[in-house]
């Protein structure tokens, strides 16, 4: 069974903090943000949530 929401955060190439979000639409996933370092991250699902990756770190 599969998640209907999926997270994943981590560096990007650059090394910069980023988060990137997949939602599970007719039994795939596929990406619906991706966000680096000051960017803004916000979904609804499944919950409302907002932040900057960059904002994580101390």
């Amino acid at each position: 069974m599969s998640a209907p929401v999926a997270r994943t955060t981590g560096p990007s190439t650059q090394g910069t903090p980023s988060v990137t979000a997949w939602r599970l639409v007719d039994g795939a996933h596929q990406q619906i943000a991706q966000v680096v370092g000051a960017e803004s991250f916000e979904v609804d699902a499944p919950f409302p949530v907002s932040f900057a990756p960059a904002s994580l770190l101390g």
